[in-house]
């Protein structure tokens, strides 16, 4: 008896520490937030920041000073700041963080705003009578507030319906990591009717978070995402870069290649656009703040792209013939991106050789005449500039291409090359490169290992009297419902699903949390628009590996997933989603919630 006591007794202990472990994560300004390898605090605040560049031709003054609710780099934090060492304090740029595969991050959110921050920046939340205004002035139905309708009776997707959430209550998504879903509160739940973790002002959450061994290395991103208010706080920059691995971590084959290749060279471009709407402004300075909702839908504001946190940049650390290594990452909100760069003397393009997608490497460089990102889309790429001189770095228009979803035609950075001081050097072979070995989890997924199929349908459904929705196969969103369940064992007898991705007229980038999936196919309809040119670079990522991937107007993609993301062990199960990376579309119903669970699904 004394023996079952003493039992029962080591049990208890254990249970509480474990529950205390795990109460280490949440909700709380008190608690510790320090117990990973390594640990960063973010601050979210109101912030004011003078942009680089000359804004002259987008507002008609050349200096603009950007008022926005931010991230920056809090004070507790043993890990390394990458770009540079940015640390998030002088833009709208959250801190680049660092990580390897297989450790563990603690991160600590801490909303600094204060309670009457939305009065402070003058943001007004959609109410019933803006949205029949906005019905009338895009179909020209006569609406009024009383009979604007939700459709299919949800109101989750109506900006500023739900009053409990406003601009100043944030969270952050992890995106492309392979670690636990950490989306709904608390994390890792697999309750269907699990709440969005939201950090109202003033208060903080700790997210401690699991990488798998297998996680590639590479480019990855975090970012808000609240639903409601995505759209409005991606305008205002509210996301960052985190850098996994180098060559010094073993299991990084593919920066290790490079290392040999002495490609020690490493740009990092992140592009977004600020949806600009003035406040006011003086014969020299427009002091600007985030646009609302309404007034960017239709098109009335002005959104440049910026590169990093300056529009228009020149960089001048380049060196002819020199192996140069960018990282892209589009962290843009409803538009595309069609990246070239020209040589200026010749004008003519020079070759990109992709090396990665979504942090993920390709086993061999890939070439593209030009890249494509959407939202959330991250390209690694090698570059060598033939000779010295101006090179520049500009985003196509592509209007016949994507609609109203592309950016305009326009400089994005300006490239200074210098004449090497050793001479000139032979043109590296790029193409001929490779980098080691496929890792398991990246393995190509035969169509016999499939062993279930699902046709994921996007939509708009705008008619009057009806709110704009958009739509995953005919419903909006309903964060208390959950539209897909898939599991996963303990042994590698995992589920392995086949989805067919499908758009109408649209475009729409196509996301899924916390596990990537292989590009299988891309099928164009007869009503396909694209030009060759981007309806070649969209194929060459055929038998790619990636989180989110451009599902072009009138077309099919399809995806093949395993669904461990590289796990083997229990940590990698709940609730989280898929969705379109538009954000103003993810934000208007364009969402599903997905439970990863042990049991094998059922379909």
């Amino acid at each position: 008896m004394a023996f079952r006591g003493l039992l029962y007794l080591l049990l208890a202990l254990y249970v509480q520490g474990f529950e205390f472990r795990e109460n280490r994560d949440g909700y709380g300004c008190h608690k510790k937030c320090d117990h990973g390898d390594v640990h960063y605090t973010i601050d979210v605040g109101l912030q004011g920041y003078d942009l680089e560049g000359n804004f002259s031709e987008v507002i008609g003054t050349e200096k603009l000073k950007y008022f926005v609710r931010s991230f920056q780099g809090g004070y507790n934090r043993n890990g390394e700041y990458c770009m540079n060492n940015y640390n998030g304090s002088t833009g709208p740029l959250g801190p680049c963080l660092t990580v390897n595969p297989g450790q563990t991050i603690s991160i600590r959110l801490v909303n600094k705003i204060p309670r009457d921050g939305m009065h402070i920046l003058g943001d007004k939340m959609m109410d019933m009578k803006s949205w029949a205004k906005h019905i009338h002035e895009t179909t020209g139905a006569n609406v009024s507030a009383q009979d604007v309708k939700v459709f299919r009776n949800n109101d989750e997707n109506l900006i500023g319906a739900n009053g409990e959430v406003n601009y100043d209550a944030t969270n952050l998504h992890f995106h492309g990591l392979e670690v636990q879903p950490h989306l709904f509160h608390p994390i890792g739940t697999s309750k269907p009717s699990a709440p969005f973790v939201t950090v109202k002002p003033n208060d903080c959450y700790c997210y401690t978070l699991n990488l798998s061994k297998g996680q590639s290395c590479g480019t990855f991103m975090y970012h808000i995402h609240r639903h409601q208010v995505e759209f409005q706080q991606g305008w205002a920059g509210m996301l960052g870069m985190i850098q996994v691995g180098s060559s010094k971590h073993k299991s990084c084959t593919a920066e290790q290649e490079l290392a040999k290749h002495k490609i020690d060279d490493d740009s990092t471009f992140v592009l977004w656009e600020p949806s600009i709407s003035t406040i006011n402004q003086t014969k020299t300075k427009t002091n600007a703040k985030v646009a609302n909702f309404t007034s960017n839908f239709k098109g009335v504001v002005k959104t440049p792209t910026l590169v990093n946190n300056a529009f228009r940049p020149v960089y001048n650390n380049y060196t002819e013939r020199q192996v140069l290594r960018f990282r892209f990452v589009s962290g843009k909100v409803v538009h595309l991106a069609a990246v070239d760069i020209i040589d200026v003397a010749s004008n003519v393009s020079i070759p990109l050789w992709t090396i990665a997608k979504d942090g993920i490497p390709f086993f061999r460089p890939v070439y593209m005449s030009h890249l494509l990102l959407s939202s959330g889309e991250r390209y690694d790429i090698l570059v060598q500039f033939p000779h010295a001189g101006l090179y520049k770095m500009v985003q196509r228009g592509i209007s016949t291409d994507f609609g109203f979803h592309h950016a305009p035609d326009a400089l994005l950075a300006t490239l200074q090359v210098s004449h090497s001081s050793t001479g000139r050097r032979p043109m590296e072979p790029i193409d001929s490169w490779r980098f080691g070995r496929t890792p398991p989890a990246q393995k190509h997924i035969t169509s016999k290992e499939v062993k279930t199929r699902r046709t994921i349908r996007f939509d708009y459904m705008g008619t009057a009297p009806y709110a704009p929705a958009f739509t995953i196969n005919n419903n909006t969103y309903n964060f208390k419902k959950v539209d897909t369940r898939v599991g996963h064992v303990r042994t590698q007898n995992y589920d392995v699903e086949e989805w067919v991705l499908i758009t109408g007229k649209d475009p729409h980038p196509f996301h899924i949390h916390v596990n990537p999936f292989e590009i299988i196919s891309t099928r164009f309809s007869k009503e396909n628009i694209l030009s060759q040119e981007s309806t070649q670079t969209l194929l060459a990522l055929n038998n790619t590996w990636a989180d989110t991937v451009l599902v072009p107007p009138y077309s099919e993609v399809v995806i093949r997933s395993r669904f461990n993301a590289g796990f083997s062990h229990r940590a990698f199960v709940g609730k989280t989603v898929y969705h379109c990376h538009w954000l103003a579309h993810s934000d208007l119903g364009m969402m599903s919630s997905l439970i990863l669970q042990h049991k094998r699904a059922e379909t």
